[in-house]
This record gives structure tokens, C-alpha cells and sequence, in this order.
């Protein structure tokens, strides 16, 4: 297991605690272990059922929205292949599949608005095991992470300003 493996373990078990829950009495290891099986399985499927589709690379952008129906319990993930590097937005995580190399590469994860502002409020107070993620955040208030993405997708040029008027 290479170290980005382990790190996208970490990202993606942090944005599922968030919304553990007890009532069916699995432990918070077992829900999260159901889960990340989950979640590398569909990441997989993605690729497998989009790759063929492009001749370069693809971008895989996985949002995360809430069920209305409920609010506060449930959330489901959406898996978006995209030739292109999507812009970052919060509950995201963003991976590439090298087609050459047929490897899928971690780029970065932006978790919910709260968790962004709790991080950016005490940035010292952020646990050693989340010092990625804080650095994730902070690019992405910063706005590097958009930077990053139109670097990758081979933009130049700054965009159009449009002014509210």
C-alpha cells in the first residue's frame, strides 16, 4: 500500500465519521470499513465504465450531497467522471486516472462548509492526522486549489472578472 493510499484511507474515513450513527449497532470501525470498501469499489466502477469514453486522462469528482428526505443522517456519493479537472467545491474529493500508467492518482478532498470554517477558526487546534486535510482547506479559501485545477486542465489565461452591477 503506497503512502497516497493510506492518505486517501485517512481523507475519506475523517468525511464518514461525521455521520456515523449508532441506532443499528455496528461500532464506527465497522461502518467505516463498510464504507471505504464501498466507496474504492464505486470509485472503481467509475473508472472502469468511463475510460474507454476518453483517449487522455479522466477526472473523477466525488460530491457528496445530503438526502432531504433525512437530513442530517444520510448522504450519498455521487461519482462523476469528467474529462477535465473539476473546480473544487466543498464535500468533494478529486481523483485522476492516468491512462497510461493505468493508476488512480488522489488529487485533493474539500469536506463540508462547517468542518472548512472550523478548520480555518483554529488551524493550530487541527489534530496532527488532519494536517492534509487543513492544507486542502486552506488552498481551497486561498483559492490554489482552483489554480491547480486550471493548470491542469492546460488554462493560461486568467478568466473574465464579471462585475456585479
Amino acid at each position: 500500500m503506497s503512502n497516497k493510499e493510506v492518505t486517501t484511507g485517512k481523507l475519506i474515513h475523517d468525511h464518514l465519521v461525521k455521520n456515523w450513527d449508532r441506532s443499528d449497532g455496528s461500532t464506527i470501525r465497522d461502518q467505516i470499513a463498510e464504507r471505504s470498501k464501498s466507496y474504492r469499489d464505486e470509485l472503481i466502477k467509475c473508472v472502469e465504465n468511463n475510460k474507454d469514453k476518453v483517449d487522455d486522462d479522466l477526472w473523477i469528482d466525488v460530491q457528496k450531497k445530503e438526502e432531504r428526505l433525512f437530513k442530517g443522517k444520510t448522504h450519498r456519493l455521487y461519482f462523476i467522471a469528467k474529462r477535465a479537472c473539476p473546480s473544487p467545491t466543498n464535500d468533494q474529493d478529486v481523483f485522476k486516472y492516468n491512462k497510461k500508467d493505468d493508476k488512480i492518482e488522489y488529487i485533493w478532498s474539500v469536506p463540508d462548509v462547517n468542518t472548512c470554517r472550523q478548520m480555518m477558526a483554529d488551524p493550530l487546534g487541527v489534530p496532527a492526522d488532519q494536517k492534509c486535510l487543513l492544507n486542502f482547506v486552506i488552498d481551497f479559501k486561498e483559492g490554489k486549489l482552483l489554480e491547480r485545477a486550471k493548470k491542469l486542465n492546460g488554462e493560461t489565461k486568467p478568466s473574465p472578472v464579471i462585475m456585479k452591477g
